[in-house]
């Protein structure tokens, strides 16, 4: 965020809160790929699919990488603009 890397929680219910995953080789995979499910920035559903949690706040650019980034990464792109 504002080109410092930030941690996150990963949660087994995709509930902010309840059952959040400590031990990092329990860590979900993300592949994204080619198929009918959109990707949403800002946006994670709740326990209910008719009711989701939206970042409060202003995204002024993201982008996706293959690979973690280095904290000197984050804040070239960020003094760069890139991300």
């Amino acid at each position: 965020m504002n080109g410092i890397a930030q941690s996150f929680s990963y949660y087994q219910s995709n509930t902010p809160g309840q059952a959040k995953i400590t031990n990092p080789a329990l860590y979900p995979s993300v592949n994204l790929k080619e198929n009918e499910n959109p990707l949403f920035m800002g946006r994670q559903q709740a326990s209910d699919p008719q009711h989701y949690y939206y970042f409060q706040g202003y995204i002024g650019n993201f982008a996706l990488y293959n690979r973690g980034l280095t904290n000197g990464e984050i804040a070239e792109n960020w003094n760069n603009y890139l991300a």
